[in-house]
């Protein structure tokens, strides 16, 4: 109880909130250096069924559309980055094709320094 008691000691809260900023949020392309990698998640949602990969994809549109007006229009665009890594002579779904985009995507965040600071 005493290491519990000594922590608690040490934090002070204050009444800065930072939220969220859905216009600031960017998603971009994100290639591994290592090819194994990108074979792997390639492998990994080629193996996937359909419904399990539509089901996948749904997550993502769930969980992204909010922010991103054009997400699926991104998700081919970082797929066609990676496409050539495909195995030779392999038909892929639309599906597939923006769920291997959406494990090749990154979102982050915007933000101006003197927000946070008030300096410029």
């Amino acid at each position: 109880m005493d290491k519990n008691k000594t922590i608690k000691s040490l934090i002070r809260r204050n009444r800065t909130r930072i939220e969220r900023d859905s216009s600031r949020v960017i998603c971009r392309a994100y290639i591994p250096g290592e090819i194994v990698r990108i074979n792997r998640v390639i492998n990994r949602v080629l193996q996937l069924s359909e419904k399990k990969a539509g089901i996948l994809l749904k997550d993502v549109y769930s969980n992204f559309y909010d922010r991103h007006k054009n997400i699926k229009q991104q998700l081919i665009s970082h797929f066609a980055k990676i496409s050539e890594y495909l195995p030779a002579n392999t038909a892929v779904s639309d599906t597939k094709k923006m769920l291997i985009g959406a494990y090749f995507t990154m979102e982050y965040s915007i933000t101006v320094y003197y927000e946070f600071t008030g300096y410029r």
